[in-house]
């Protein structure tokens, strides 16, 4: 199957909750009930509520899908005690660790990435947040990258960050800073308490929406 039969498929196992992915196709916002339905919806209805979402994917995207491509450029040493993280301060994992890495070996990470396709390069660290020479060393291979390979798109994650680091990074050539939400409320034992548990809602990192970064990236590379 594929387009529309998709779409009809997805919608016929939507359940209850097609009537909202037939909103969202006729453009139509959720209103505060409907949202908030998703949001409360149980354990048993994700099954459902993945096939109402993947009829709007499939009806605009068809099978087409992005590949984004992380660089690990710095491996544990994380001060942090996120109980869920093998790079934490207080995880006992054997996973390799290792300093920030040179700017050659994130440069020679790109053109691997490129090479297989992807459209998307994330150089991410485990780290609380950036060091100003961290901001330097990520602004100086961007500046590299973005010489060599110009339709390569970059993503950066380093933890929390200042509006200021994520414009340095954005006129170097970084296209998006992001940030995981650490946890939800269900999971607070595992948060860790150096940061502590905050909604999903505030944990956008600083600075990552007026970064003069590029917004419109789905589709510019995809793969069938």
């Amino acid at each position: 199957m594929t387009g529309p039969d998709d779409t009809a498929a997805a919608l016929a196992a939507a359940g209850a909750y097609r009537r909202l992915a037939e909103q969202a196709l006729a453009d139509r916002p959720l209103a505060r009930e409907g949202a908030r339905a998703l949001l409360g919806s149980s354990d048993e209805d994700l099954p459902a509520v993945l096939w109402a979402a993947f009829a709007a994917r499939s009806w605009h995207f068809g099978r087409r899908v992005k590949l984004c491509v992380l660089q690990n450029a710095r491996s544990g040493l994380c001060p942090e005690d996120c109980g869920y993280c093998s790079q934490s301060a207080v995880s006992t994992a054997d996973i390799r660790r290792y300093r920030l890495l040179p700017v050659a070996d994130l440069v020679a990470g790109a053109r691997r990435a490129a090479a297989t396709g992807a459209g998307r390069f994330c150089m991410v660290t485990s780290a609380r947040g950036p060091s100003a020479s961290d901001i330097a060393h990520f602004a100086r291979a961007a500046h590299a990258i973005r010489a060599e390979l110009p339709e390569l798109e970059l993503c950066v994650s380093l933890g929390i960050m200042e509006e200021a680091q994520a414009r340095t990074l954005g006129e170097a050539g970084v296209d998006f800073v992001t940030r995981a939400a650490v946890s939800t409320q269900r999971s607070a034992a595992h948060t860790p308490t150096t940061t502590g548990w905050r909604p999903c809602g505030a944990a956008r990192a600083p600075g990552s929406a007026p970064a003069p970064a590029s917004s419109s990236a789905w589709g510019r590379r995809t793969r069938t």
